[in-house]
């Protein structure tokens, strides 16, 4: 931050990009000495850097239904909990788009319908929740594990997913 403000001293408004810990950027905005105003240009699901791995080394997603309550929590943490400084921001992604997976940052799915996390946001942006919510993901295991257990499966051998 102090390079910032020595380099760039006319700034008006600084960018920010957070994903995972965007709840803590009014106490770090705070901390690194920031006065103006700021906008957080991009912030959503948490980024596949910031994830637990397999023991392959494969990041984990997180399900659709954590990713909304992840939503919820960074926006009103980090985004409207500093209403004097924040002046805005931009959801990543409002869209669809692969990267690591097709669901992995998009908030809509490829054939247009939405997930959880559009409910959050449209709770976000009316002070209510939609009359036709998305359905929500109660667990999502399959052979009694998820995907932090490291589940492995056999060749040619059948596995039970619960519905």
């Amino acid at each position: 931050m102090d390079y910032i403000k020595e380099r760039c001293p006319d700034l008006d408004i600084l960018s920010v990009q957070m994903y995972g810990d965007l709840p803590n950027l009014p106490y770090l905005i705070k901390k690194f000495g920031w006065n103006g105003p700021y906008m957080v240009t991009e912030w959503g699901a948490t980024g596949h850097w910031e994830v637990p791995t397999t023991d392959w080394g494969a990041p984990i997603e997180e399900n659709s239904s954590l990713k909304a309550n992840n939503y919820l929590k960074r926006y009103q943490g980090g985004i409207a909990a500093d209403s004097l400084q924040c002046i805005g921001s931009y959801v990543f992604l409002w869209g669809n788009k692969q990267e690591r997976t097709p669901t992995w940052y998009g908030i809509f799915l490829e054939n247009g319908k939405e997930t959880e996390s559009v409910d959050v946001m449209h709770y976000l942006w009316n002070r209510k929740w939609p009359e036709n919510r998305t359905p929500s993901i109660e667990k999502f295991v399959i052979e009694g594990k998820t995907a932090y257990d490291n589940v492995t499966l056999k060749k040619k051998k059948n596995s039970t997913v619960p519905f």
